[in-house]
């Protein structure tokens, strides 16, 4: 939704798990595509008109997903965006972002960011125009906090996001 209030053309959504490809087409994404298909960059060519990505946001942070960012991003103008969190040392294709001339911005500590002025326009846009409920797709008491982590992190039972709640 927010990419295309922001002028996107063409949404092209790649995940391994198909509760979350639908839940991006509910949100506005023209295309989804399960990432573990053999055929992904030909399958992303055919939605995007044979093209590669102006832009590509990279949200999981994982070795394989870091390096098919740069190979769907567009040669010297292609720009990632990448809030996926990296949580082990990994090896990324430097050599191809360098060469494309790929533009990488890297989001993370928007809690550290002065008067949190990012979180506070994404809250407002939150209940100003979206309806998040299908994303929040589990809820469990701190008690079993451990349960939320392992529901993100398996994407186990249609898990999209796991609200925790505090005591």
């Amino acid at each position: 939704v927010m990419c295309k209030r922001f002028g996107a053309r063409r949404i092209i959504a790649l995940d391994h798990h198909e509760h979350r490809l639908a839940v991006s087409q509910f949100y506005g994404a023209d295309f989804a595509i399960n990432g573990a298909a053999e055929d992904v960059l030909q399958q992303f060519a055919d939605c995007n008109d044979g093209e590669h990505a102006d832009i590509v946001i990279e949200a999981a942070g994982r070795e394989s997903s870091i390096n098919l960012s740069y190979e769907l991003a567009k040669d010297f103008d292609g720009f990632i965006l990448q809030f996926g969190l990296p949580r082990m040392p990994m090896q990324v294709d430097y050599g191809k972002m360098f060469w494309k001339r790929l533009n990488v911005k890297s989001m993370v500590h928007a809690a550290r960011e002065p008067h949190h002025s990012s979180t506070r326009y994404a809250l407002d846009l939150i209940d100003q125009e979206l309806d998040v409920s299908r994303v929040i797709t589990h809820r469990v008491d701190f008690d079993a906090v451990h349960r939320a982590f392992d529901l993100q992190r398996t994407a186990s039972d249609g898990a999209i996001k796991t609200l925790v709640d505090m005591p």
